[in-house]
């Protein structure tokens, strides 16, 4: 959810594709590996580059990754400035049923002087040798709203979609619904019940981030504190979790993450998430008393939860994916037949799932 403060205009198909002599690039500037005595002026450049973005949030990424050291971040420097980045989070996804290894691409961003010259692209070559000589990851994605950038270095566009729906009438559907601060605030046994949750609600959808204890631990709760969170809970069991924020405008809540326990009658989790955005719906309305909260926005892939009310789809961040050499034959053509689905499947067809939580 960031973009450069002073946008290029976009580059022609034709600037794109230009073959680039990166030996050239290579004389002019000086690319490498961030070194900890060059993080303060990293975390500047970021902050520099992106709008409506502050520099906590990349040092909470930074500082939050639980696999960070095995994760990489790589620069460009020019009159010794760094001038360029891209950094390569290591994570664990889940597609098509399969477990792989990814390295996730992102906060790339380059000075605006310095932009169309091809030192995202030589960044990115940079980041997926690594990957496959070193890392040995199986697949590489990223999420942008500039895919035609990504393309011609391999890899393939999934679009994401989201509901923008009228609230309407709401109720709590007789669910007993608790606001928690985060996931850690809740016992042992409701964590794990979470969990559990988590993985059986997820294992309906094409992709999932594969989250270990660490992961909760560390790179999620830091995200979730930034959020407002709420569990629901039917004859003492913990059926559901939901976080959600409000949108600057103060129209539209804005759906983060959504678990809950599927049954036979309800395997979407209609009644659940009904009744969890009903109380997220009262506190944020208490808390807004001069907004007029009408719409909430959440995405297509959990299925249409309210029915009977206008509705409409808005696209956002494309994601991307990319098979790596160390991909086996037979995960190949999973990750391969899931991208393919994915990449022509109409908006309401959608199962591929991301949710902005786990965002890198």
């Amino acid at each position: 959810n960031y973009f450069p403060k002073t946008m290029a205009t976009t580059p022609s198909n034709n600037e794109l594709t230009s073959c680039i002599n990166l030996d050239r690039l290579c004389e002019k500037y000086e690319f490498g590996i961030l070194q900890q005595q060059q993080l303060d002026e990293w975390f500047a450049h970021v902050d520099s580059v992106f709008e409506n973005t502050p520099k906590s949030y990349f040092e909470r990424h930074f500082n939050n990754d639980p696999y960070g050291d095995m994760s990489v971040t790589y620069i460009c420097m020019h009159d010794k400035k760094i001038v360029s980045t891209l950094k390569v989070y290591r994570r664990q996804i889940v597609l098509g049923g399969v477990s792989f290894s990814i390295g996730g691409i992102g906060e790339v961003c380059t000075h605006e002087k310095y932009r169309r010259q091809g030192i995202i692209r030589r960044l990115l070559k940079m980041a997926i040798e690594w990957m496959e000589n070193e890392a040995c990851v199986e697949l590489s994605a990223l999420h942008t709203r500039y895919p035609h950038v990504y393309q011609s270095s391999g890899f393939t566009p999934i679009k994401q979609y989201r509901y923008v729906q009228k609230i309407g009438n709401t109720n709590d559907h007789g669910y007993i619904i608790r606001k928690i601060e985060n996931y850690t605030y809740l016992p042992p046994n409701q964590q794990r019940k979470i969990n559990v949750i988590y993985s059986s609600y997820m294992s309906g959808t094409n992709f999932y981030e594969d989250r270990t204890n660490l992961y909760y631990s560390t790179w999620r709760q830091a995200e979730e504190i930034l959020h407002k969170n709420w569990v629901a809970f039917e004859n003492n069991e913990l059926k559901a979790y939901m976080s959600a924020t409000l949108s600057k405008n103060g129209t539209t809540i804005l759906i983060k993450e959504f678990l809950a326990e599927r049954t036979a009658e309800d395997p979407k989790g209609k009644a659940l998430f009904k009744g969890l955005l009903h109380t997220s719906l009262k506190y944020f309305c208490h808390k807004n008393p001069d907004k007029e909260i009408t719409f909430v926005d959440y995405p297509v892939a959990i299925g249409k939860m309210l029915e009977g009310t206008e509705d409409d789809w808005i696209e956002e961040e494309t994601f991307m994916y990319s098979i790596m050499k160390n991909c086996s034959e037979e995960k190949r053509i999973i990750a391969q037949r899931i991208i393919d689905l994915e990449s022509n499947n109409a908006p309401e067809n959608s199962t591929h799932l991301h949710w902005k939580v786990d965002s890198f």
